[in-house]
Formats: structure tokens, sequence, C-alpha cells
């Protein structure tokens, strides 16, 4: 399977015409301007003269060191040098060097990620507003958000995360932040990369970029592919890992130097397969604690098969008057089966190992041992995504009196949705081996549209005078959800017995963020804001959108280039938080939200980073500590059928929430030579919410994780990395859900070659 495809480079990207604090001159985007910018993308950003440092800032969403003075909320940018360090393909660990956000492993290879920030549910990453590029990329954002297929963490060069105030535009999901990946930039000069690695559990990478600009015409082309055996051990010997494809290709067309308004025309095509060997299964937690490794031979046959295609079209231009526009028109479709086993002898895989002594036959049969006339439903979670839509934004920014002013606006027009069409199949095991019974009828399990359309758009203002900086800004969603259920008697869809849920509503999230910039680089910042989510489609009647305000108040300290300093407090005060019933999540499966009422989360983030220069010597020694506290409580009592939350009494404290997260980073680059070490912390974490104290039956144990890299330059053009994932071979319990304890990635050597050409 190929790609061909067009496609934007970043959704809010070359904002031009920036206004520099320290100058009344205006920074326009000559193609000099754009060379420059992107020559430095792939360095350090902080080592670039500030004009560059602008340009790179406004042509990402976030914004490096440079830029953050001037942002009213917390704003993370990991680039290149950063995450070349470990040269993470597991988003979850890349995470971990951010403040305030939450991951749940699932898999061990973070192929289905499960992200959240400022307390928001994890699972799926259903509630933060993710983006490739600036575009929306969960496979249906507003219908279906349940993130599916997550953009590959090894193919990315930069990661960008926002939080507080300052992402009031990066909707829908406006209570804990906005993250962006940020895929290959083309560049204005011939360069290319080859990367071969291999390692334990039979782990293999291979990537390619390479890309050149000739005259008004620039290209980028990325393949990669990466494969595992699996670390999880079934009975039959089989597979238990993953082998994925994905490509990118990006093509630029633009204007002229010399032409008198700078145009640019960029596409994007994008590609990616997915075969895995993954189950919703997990273990007991006897049987966790004798084996966290060991697959029940239940679980034998499940897989997930998935496949992505990505199109996009941007078109920016800048007027000589400083307006600058920029149109993206996008589409995404993603397609999926996870064939995995749902139940034994019709109980839910989830009820039997939540109690085992009281499933005694579904329990031996689940594990292989005691097979006699069980049946074993294997679900195909068949369905297909879409996402499309159109949008603007514009700018524009003049001087007043002794003030600056900058004007932005946005409009986004966005349809997507989800086909569920799925079925059961009945299976007998013989010698440890699953055998079908009987096939199911495709549409026989689940036979449903879902669907949502989508305006949206913001208004932010930036006022400076002097040290002072005010960004009131609001953002205004309209949203059409629709389900059409044709029930599981009608597989042709005729309509007979069709079902529609329709809810439109309208949210309006105003906020206010400021900056005030003291002497030697000491900067407060704070703000408040309305946080959103919309519910799903096929939620009951009275399910109310979440709503929340959020408050946050925060320093950073960039003293210099080597040293930096950002922390924050903050506050989330829910009106109403959603509850979502995701199989995936511990819950039934149905996928309909319900109102759980109001909840507070409140906080505090730290995140320092400093580049120690040995004395008279070219040693340096990077450091970095991040660290996140966080507490919750549910403000009233009520009874729900999802597990983790069940009956919930006043005072509890939200599940899969850690109070403690710890992460300390230090490097020793020597010459050719440079070493990392990283070290990451999660304390006890509820699985279901309550007040008690955490125990082996409430929640999960908290865990240590070191991790070491090591790369030695060879010559000018190529790289040996070892990598030593998980150093101390430390066994540890990630969730115990979707049903059952699953396990962290074990001890893992990777070893390669990196070259620059």
């Amino acid at each position: 399977m190929l790609i061909m495809a067009l496609a934007a480079l970043l959704g809010q990207e070359l904002k031009a015409q920036l206004l520099v604090k320290t100058d009344n001159s205006k920074v326009v985007f000559t193609r000099a301007n754009l060379e420059g910018a992107s020559k430095v993308a792939d360095a350090d950003t902080q080592s670039v003269p500030p004009i560059q440092r602008l340009e790179l800032d406004r042509i990402t969403v976030t914004a490096s060191p440079s830029w953050q003075t001037q942002t009213p909320g917390a704003a993370t940018y990991l680039g290149l040098a950063r995450l070349q360090q470990f040269d993470y393909s597991n988003v979850h660990r890349v995470l971990s060097q951010v403040g305030g956000v939450y991951m749940q492993e699932e898999d061990g290879f973070g192929l289905r990620p499960n992200v959240g920030m400022r307390g928001t549910g994890v699972s799926r990453s259903a509630k933060i507003t993710l983006m490739e590029d600036g575009i929306l990329a969960a496979p249906a954002p507003y219908s279906a958000p349940a993130a599916y297929y997550f953009p590959t963490m090894a193919r990315m060069e930069g990661l960008e995360v926002r939080k507080g105030s300052s992402q009031i535009k990066y909707g829908p999901y406006t209570t804990g932040g906005a993250l962006n990946l940020l895929s290959a930039r083309i560049p204005f000069e011939w360069k290319g990369e080859a990367k071969l690695m291999a390692g334990g559990y039979g782990s293999e990478k291979f990537s390619v970029k390479i890309g050149d600009t000739r005259g008004q015409f620039g290209y980028v082309f990325q393949g990669l592919m990466q494969s595992n055996d699996g670390f999880k051990e079934l009975p039959n010997g089989m597979e238990t890992g993953f082998d994925v494809q994905d490509y990118i290709l990006k093509l630029r067309f633009q204007s002229d130097s010399s032409a008198p308004r700078f145009q640019r025309l960029e596409v994007k095509a994008g590609y990616y397969d997915e075969l895995s060997n993954e189950t919703y299964l997990g273990l007991s937690y006897q049987d966790f604690q004798e084996n966290p490794y060991l697959r029940y031979a239940s679980s034998a046959i499940d897989q997930m098969n998935a496949d992505q295609y990505q199109l996009s079209v941007k078109y920016f231009t800048q007027w000589a008057s400083g307006w600058n526009a920029s149109l993206t028109a996008y589409q995404q479709e993603v397609n999926r089966n996870w064939y995995k086993l749902d139940k034994v002898m019709g109980t839910s895989i989830g009820a039997i190992l939540a109690s085992p002594d009281a499933y005694p036959a579904e329990y031996a049969s689940l594990r292989g041992q005691s097979t006699g006339n069980a049946d074993y439903a294997v679900k195909a979670n068949n369905r297909a995504y879409y996402s499309r839509g159109i949008q603007v934004q514009a700018s524009q920014q003049w001087g007043w009196s002794e003030s600056k002013m900058r004007l932005e606006l946005g409009l986004r027009v966005h349809a997507d949705g989800m086909d569920r069409f799925q079925w059961v199949d009945d299976y007998r095991m013989e010698e440890g081996a699953l055998l079908l019974s009987n096939e199911g009828i495709p549409g026989t399990d689940s036979n449903r549209l879902e669907s949502a359309i989508a305006w949206a758009s913001y208004t932010q203002l930036e006022w400076i005078r002097g040290n002072w900086s005010l960004s009131p800004g609001i953002r205004v969603e309209y949203i059409d959800l629709s389900r059409e259920d044709y029930g599981k008697a009608d597989v042709g869809r005729s309509g007979s017995s069709l079902n529609v849920t329709d809810n439109m509503l309208w949210a309006v999230m105003p906020g206010l963020g400021f900056t005030y910039e003291s002497i030697n680089g000491l900067n407060v910042f704070g703000g408040l804001h309305k946080g959103f989510a919309p519910p799903s489609p096929g939620s009951s009647e009275g399910t109310d959108s979440e709503q929340s305000l959020n408050y946050e108040l925060g320093l950073r300290w960039l003293s210099s280039t080597r040293f930096s300093i950002e922390s924050a407090i903050f506050y989330n005060d829910y009106s109403n938080l959603l509850g979502n019933d995701l199989a995936a999540a511990g819950g039934g499966g149905g996928t309909a939200q319900f109102n759980a009422g109001a909840v507070s989360i409140w906080g505090f983030e730290w995140a320092g980073n400093y580049d120690w220069l040995i004395p008279n010597s070219s040693i340096r020694m990077p450091l970095s500590l991040v660290y996140t506290l966080t507490e919750s409580s549910f403000n009233s009592s009520f009874d729900s059928d999802y597990g983790p939350w069940s009956e919930v009494s006043k005072g509890d404290a939200l599940p899969y929430l850690p109070k403690h997260q710890w992460n300390l980073g230090w490097g020793l680059v020597v010459d050719d030579v440079q070493a990392n070490v990283n070290y990451r912390h999660q304390s006890d974490m509820r699985t279901e919410a309550g007040q008690s104290a955490i125990n082996a039956d409430n929640g999960i144990e908290g865990h240590h994780i070191i991790d070491v890299s090591m790369a030695y330059s060879i010559n000018t053009w190529s790289t040996f990395q070892l990598h030593l994932r998980n150093v101390l071979d430390t066994r540890y319990a990630v969730a115990a859900r979707p049903a059952g304890y699953r396990p962290g990635l074990p001890r893992m050597v990777e070893a390669g070659i990196r070259l620059d050409f």
C-alpha cells in the first residue's frame, strides 16, 4: 500500500510580521528569513540569533524559550536535539519529560497512547486536543475522539504542549491542554538521514529521510519501518509484537524573494499501516505477581489491523501591510479492526479477572486450563473513521501610543464520523488452540454511524505595554452530533429499525492571560479560561457538555541560553465532568457519556533545565528536573455503571491520577561521546475512586524506571547509538484495565547507526 497525497505543514504556523519587544520594527518573512528559520529547526533553538528564533517560533504552535516569555500559559517545546538523546518511539516516555502530563501505558510500546493533562482522563487521549502539524489528528475528534490511531512518535522532529489560557485557540478540548506533534520539515538545502536499529525481542527499526529545495520548489520524504516480536509470552510461542510502516511526503512551492507579496503552497501526504498482536486481556493479580509477561492462551489470536491516510493542502500569504493569512484543507481516513477476545462462557473478560473466585470455570477456561464445553466469543471491533475540514487563520499587528497590539483570528469548518460494523465469532479450545465454531455475520454486534459537524472560531488579542502583556481571547464552537443506530438485525441498513439521536450545542469559551517580564529574565504569567469538552453523539438525554473554570499562576526564569525554569500552580474547577463508558477505560464499552457533576483538580508543575559547562574544558553536563503534584476530589456523591468510578462518595479522589511524578535527566558530553540517563518515578495510583489508603485491591504500586542512552560520532556523517530501556529490569504494573493487570516494558537493548548525508 503506497501513498500519494497532499498536505499542509502547520495549522497555526508562520504568524509573520512579529513584534520584537526590544524593537519597534516589524519582522517580514522574506525568502532569506524562511531559509534561516528552516536551517535552525534542526538545532537547539536557544543557540541561534533572536530574530531567527522568533521566526521559527511562529512556524510552530507553541514556542521555544525565546517566545515563551510572551506566552500567557505553560508551554513546552522539545526539539529534534532533545528527542534524539533517547530516540524514543514511545510517546509516553517522551511526555514524561513534560510537567502536568499524565500517561497510562497499555502495550509497552506506545502503540495506543493514553495521555491526559492537568487531571483530564487519560483513556485513549480523548480529553486533549491532539494535533499533527497543527491539524486535528484523532480519527474523529468530535464524534469519536478515542485515539485508536496516534501519530507515530518515531518519525517526529518536535513536540509541543500548551496548557492554561494560551490553548484557547486549539479546541475543541480546552480544559487540560493541546499536544502538537511536528513531522519532518522541508529543508532549504539537500539533507538526508538513514537510521538502522536492532535489539531485544526481535526489535528492528529502519528509517530514511531525504529533502531539498531547488529554486522555488522543496520537498521531503520520510519512510519508517519498525517491528518487534513482543515481550509477552503465549503458551504456543506465537508473537505478541507489532509491525508498523509509516510514510510521509511533503511538497512546497513558494514565490520568489523579489515578489511583492510572499505566497507559499504546501502539500502533505501520509500513509500508515499497523499489524499488532495486541489484546484487551490482562492478568489476574496473582498471575501477574508470578509472571507479569504471561499472556493467556485464550488471547492467542487477538490482533489489531489498522491503516491511516492523510492528505492536506495549505496556502499561506503575507501582504506588505503586515496582514498574513493561511488556508488549510485536510482529510484523514482511518480503518481498523481489532479482533480480540471479549467473553468466555458468556461472561466478559473484565468481570472474570476482576473477581476470579466468583467465576472459577470461566477463569480456568480463560487461562486455557480447563476447556470442557467453554465457548470463547472473539469480537471483530471493525470501524472506519473520517475527518476532514478547512481552517483559516489571519493575523496583524500594529503600534498604538506606547503599546503594541497583535490580533489573531481563526475559523474552522470540520466534519468527522465513525462507522461501527462489528460482529462476534465463536471459538472452542482444543489442545491449547482456539478453533472456529461459528462465524459471525458482520453488523450483528454493533451497526451504527456516528457523525459530527462543527464550526469553530477564535479571536485573540495580544496587548503589550512595557513589561506587561495581556491576552484576552474567546473561542466559539457550534457542534451538531448525530448517531444512526440501524440495530443488530438490519445488517443491510435498510432503515427498518433505525434509531436516530441528535444533539446540537453551542459553547462559548472566554479566556484571559497575562505575563509580566521583570529583570534578569524573570517572567510571571497566569490566566483564567473556560474549559470545554463535547459529549459523544450517543450520550443519553440530559447529558451535558464538560465544563470547567481553569486557573493558572506561574513563573518562568530564562536567565541565559543554558538555564531555564518554568513552574505553575493550576486549579481546574469542573461544574460537570463527563464520564465515558469505554471498554479501554474499564467500562462496559457502550461509549455513551454521563454526567459526573462537580470535581476539583489542582496541582503544581516544575520544569528546570541547566546546561553545566565544566570550566576550562569542553565537557558539558545537561541536567533537568520535571515534577508534577496533583490532587483531586469529587464534590458530590453518585452511582454509575462505569467500573473505575462505580459508587462515588463526596471527597473521593479520581482514579488513574498519580499524586507524584518525577523525571530526572543527566547528561555528559565529552568531545564526540554523549551519554544520557533518564530517571522516571510515578507514585502509587488508584484504579477506582476512593479516599482510603491505596493498596493492591484498589490501586497500582508506584515504580521507578531508568533509561540510559549513549552516542558516539564516528565522523561527521555517521553516529553509533546505544539505548537501554528499563536498565534495572523493573517489573511493574501500568494499569488494571481494560481487563486485568498489564506490565510495562522490561529491560530492552537497542543499538544501531545513524547516517547523515
